[in-house]
């Protein structure tokens, strides 16, 4: 517990920064992962059912929908 001063603003910003990074924890899953330094995982947007694949080699890395044969998105039921 502080007394007010710009340590304590500070504080409570991380904490509200920690809930919205645990938050969007929930919400994404990791349901699949090759590799170490060239990565592909997938993951699932558990409110949407959306699937993304994300792809990091080093310091490059891309996050994008899962696409089907169609070109539509690939979404879990």
């Amino acid at each position: 517990m502080g007394f007010g001063g710009i340590n304590d603003d500070y504080n409570d910003f991380d904490d509200v920064k920690a809930k919205e990074r645990k938050k969007t924890m929930d919400r994404f899953k990791k349901i699949y992962q090759q590799g170490t330094v060239d990565v592909i995982e997938i993951w699932l947007d558990t409110e949407t059912g959306v699937q993304y694949v994300f792809h990091r080699n080093g310091n490059a890395a891309g996050f994008t929908p899962l696409l089907d044969k169609d070109g539509k998105p690939v979404v879990t039921p």
